[in-house]
C-alpha cells in the first residue's frame, strides 16, 4: 500500500513539472495583454522627430539629426534582475522586457548606450537600463499614438518625444 502511494506522488509531481514547463522560467513573470500589444511594435529603428531635423518646425534644418531607439532581442517573459546586498541578500533592481540600443545625436557625434528596457503592465511607462551599470538611464510616461508612433515624456517638465517607426 505504502509502495502504491509513494508511486502515485512521484507520478503527481512528475506531472507538475512537465506541466509547468510551458510558462515562465524562475525570475520571470509573463506579460500583460497590453504589454503583448506595446512589445508587437516595438521592433526595429524608431526615430525622435520632435527635436530634430526631422521636426516640422520651420528651422529643423538647423536641428540634429534625430535620437533613434534601436530595439533588439524580446524576451518571452518579464526578466528580473537582482543587486547583491551583503546584510539583506539578494534584492529585485529591476525588470526589462527586452534590449535596446538607445542612440543621442543631439551633441555632434552619436552616442549608443545599450539598455535593457521595461514597459509597464499597463504600457503607461517605458523604462531603459543602462546594461554596463544596471542603473535607470531614461525613462517616463508613454502614449501609443499607432502602432507606428509613441509619445514618451523623459523630462519633468512633461515634454513629449514623439517617436515614430522608421
Amino acid at each position: 500500500m505504502r509502495i502504491g502511494k509513494y508511486i502515485y506522488m512521484c507520478l503527481a509531481a512528475l506531472a507538475l513539472v512537465a506541466c509547468s514547463k510551458g510558462g515562465p522560467a524562475e525570475g520571470e513573470r509573463a506579460f500583460t495583454e497590453y504589454q503583448k500589444k506595446a512589445l508587437a511594435a516595438f521592433s526595429g529603428v524608431w526615430l525622435d522627430h520632435t527635436y530634430s531635423n526631422l521636426s516640422e518646425a520651420e528651422s529643423a534644418y538647423l536641428l540634429p539629426d534625430p535620437d533613434r531607439l534601436e530595439f533588439g532581442a524580446l524576451y518571452q517573459a518579464e526578466k528580473e534582475f537582482y543587486t547583491e546586498d551583503y546584510i539583506r541578500g539578494p534584492e529585485l533592481a529591476f525588470v526589462a522586457c527586452g534590449e535596446v540600443v538607445y542612440v543621442d545625436c543631439s551633441y555632434g557625434d552619436p552616442v549608443a548606450t545599450s539598455c535593457y528596457f521595461y514597459v509597464t503592465p499597463e504600457a503607461d511607462a517605458l523604462y531603459l537600463y543602462q546594461k554596463e551599470t544596471e542603473k535607470l538611464f531614461k525613462g517616463g510616461p508613454l502614449e501609443f499614438k499607432a502602432a507606428d508612433r509613441f509619445k514618451w515624456s523623459l523630462t519633468t517638465k512633461g515634454y513629449a518625444h514623439d517617436f515614430r517607426k522608421k
